[in-house]
């Protein structure tokens, strides 16, 4: 008997900023790290070529890059959080922690599965497995998506920067 609840967006408040803020420049700082240890591990040509299959050039990466910060990272957080974690709250707290970072890491392997290989891809989906537990502790924290979305918002600029310099420098 699943009975599907609708994901709270909650309220913008000050008091839950301080989460989105922080834990979003806490992003900022560990992906930088992990890019200066393993650029050289990173299959750049592959990504190129990923990119240029998809139309990505110069000019339609910044609109790529608008899309991917504000429009896609929401309607990830709505969907992760805000149904899928939601809705296995009632199995269990820890179910739903584990079932909706799992489900968030295996999603991005539909965008970058052929962009790393062995040890940088486990790396990337265990990255992506706990920004998915921190996502979803700030949406039970914060009572709805917003921060959330913020501390998202964060970690894709970055990757986003990075790939940018990396690709079209």
């Amino acid at each position: 008997i699943w009975k599907t609840k609708i994901g709270k967006f909650g309220q913008i408040g000050k008091g839950s900023m301080k989460y989105g803020i922080w834990f979003g420049l806490l992003s900022v700082v560990i992906i930088s790290i992990a890019y200066y240890f393993l650029r050289e591990s990173i299959d750049w040509q592959a990504i190129r070529t990923s990119a240029n299959a998809r139309g990505v050039n110069e000019t339609t990466f910044l609109l790529a890059f608008a899309y991917i910060m504000f429009g896609n990272s929401l309607v990830e957080e709505y969907f992760f959080r805000g149904v899928i974690f939601r809705n296995a709250l009632w199995i269990s707290q820890i179910f739903a922690y584990v079932l909706s970072a799992c489900m968030f890491s295996l999603y991005h392997i539909t965008i970058f599965g052929t962009w790393f290989s062995g040890f940088i891809l486990w790396l990337a989906l265990f990255g992506l497995f706990i920004g998915g537990l921190f996502f979803a502790w700030l949406y039970k924290k914060t009572g709805g998506i917003w921060w959330a979305w913020i501390f998202h918002i964060f970690a894709d600029l970055t990757i986003l920067v990075i790939g940018y310099v990396e690709i079209f420098s």
